[in-house]
């Protein structure tokens, strides 16, 4: 085989490899984690969870609602929720056993979770399953976020799962403490927010589920929950490409590779004469 020939042969198989290479999306993340200064203290400052945040509501219309549980009343569980959504909706718990945990400004609940607006929160020490529901049936949400406080400091494993109407899931994602389990990290802070590329799927339904089986205590504020109709998504920024110095040896390893490519076919070929 001629040294074009195969350099043509390759050139498209790498061009068919980087086109398959990249998977179309359902959703666009946005989170963000500042790490704990302990049980007894709240992190200074929250760049990265505030950051992830900003983002997130920059993709949605302006005006969409914030559940900051500011109203609702102490340990007991927080069951109606209303969001700012397009229809007339209602939000509420379905199952888990989360409660509104009110704390003094600057302080926690003495583990490590603190709402990240105002003095109340939900604990949630286990599951949470959430559904919305609009006048006329499921509501269709494309938008979820919020805030998490004390994940994965002692082994949790979140997982955040959109759900249709019927309760299939959709997709999962992973919500953890990405810096391990040790105690010294209790306190932590993290956004997590999830908008819908296109019009399908939507959801109605929401479920946070520690996989460990509820050991892993943690804080949940600022729930933001949107309809299709309230995603203003915006153009992604790609860092664009470093380019490699004409005096680099990398420059010179793929030709490299090709003649000892051609070089193996060549003896082959032989060998089989």
């Amino acid at each position: 085989m001629k040294l074009a020939s195969i350099l043509k042969s390759l050139s498209l198989t790498l061009a068919l490899g980087s086109v398959m290479a990249t998977p179309a999306q359902a959703f666009r993340l946005f989170t963000g984690e500042d790490l704990g200064i302990g049980a007894g203290g709240r992190p200074p400052t929250t760049p990265n969870s505030d950051a992830a945040r900003d983002d997130f509501l920059n993709n949605l219309v302006p005006g969409v609602g914030t559940e900051s549980f500011e109203t609702s009343p102490v340990n007991l569980p927080p069951t109606l929720l209303y969001y700012n959504l397009p229809q007339p909706a209602l939000g509420y718990y379905l199952g888990g056993v989360g409660v509104v945990t009110e704390v003094s400004p600057n302080n926690t609940d003495g583990s490590g979770r603190y709402p990240s607006t105002g003095n109340r929160f939900v604990t949630a020490p286990g599951d949470v399953n959430i559904r919305v529901l609009s006048a006329t049936g499921p509501a269709q949400l494309a938008a979820f976020g919020f805030y998490a406080t004390d994940i994965g400091d002692v082994e949790g494993n979140l997982t955040v799962t959109l759900r249709d109407a019927s309760n299939t899931a959709i997709d999962s994602f992973a919500l953890s403490d990405t810096t391990g389990n040790n105690r010294v990290e209790s306190g932590g802070i993290r956004f997590f927010g999830v908008i819908a590329e296109e019009n399908d799927p939507i959801f109605s339904r929401i479920t946070i589920t520690d996989e460990t089986g509820g050991f892993d205590v943690f804080g949940i504020d600022d729930i933001v929950i949107a309809g299709l109709n309230q995603v203003d998504l915006q153009p992604e920024t790609e860092p664009a490409p470093t380019p490699i110095p004409e005096n680099s040896p990398l420059v010179g390893l793929f030709p490299i590779g090709l003649l000892v490519l051609c070089s193996i076919r060549q003896r082959q070929q032989n060998q089989r004469v």
